[in-house]
């Protein structure tokens, strides 16, 4: 069956050392297939261990289901490097499309841009400056009347 396991890991640790013992663990209860994808260093919604901002790794795996109480197990274990994991069984659909977008944005960033530029000959304008007008303005004092209580 296929499996995800995101694991959310402490930036203070050394988390790319973490993220292969992960991997090691994966491939000790029996998975085929293990992919990892690392999503990067973001803010957590929350503090969790006194952190504001974790590594966030994912794991793509094939396994059988009694290996994954194992590799939960020796996860706990890990408890200074490793905040929050959570392991949930994915249709492969899902994953191999996964993937795919993962390539995909892979090869959009390696592709090279090339950007043309035109430059158009300036022609030359003619423009007559013409004096200001001056505005007048008047000044027009209103009447009031206030109505009011006679004494």
């Amino acid at each position: 069956m296929a499996y995800e396991l995101m694991a959310v890991l402490n930036p203070k640790a050394d988390t790319d050392a973490t993220a292969k013992k992960i991997e090691k663990f994966i491939a000790d209860s029996k998975a085929t297939s293990v992919k990892v994808e690392k999503l990067g260093r973001k803010e957590l919604a929350y503090p969790i261990k006194k952190q504001k901002e974790a590594d966030y790794f994912l794991f793509y795996f094939d396994a059988v289901g009694d290996g994954i109480k194992g590799l939960a197990d020796k996860i706990r274990l890990e408890q200074e490097a490793v905040l929050r994991y959570l392991v949930i069984a994915t249709k492969a659909k899902e994953i191999a499309g996964k993937q795919k977008k993962v390539v995909q944005q892979e090869e959009e960033k390696k592709t090279k841009v090339t950007v043309k530029t035109v430059t158009v000959p300036k022609t030359a304008v003619k423009t007559k400056k013409t004096p200001a007008k001056k505005k007048e303005t008047k000044v027009v004092k209103a009447k009031t009347k206030v109505k009011g209580k006679k004494k």
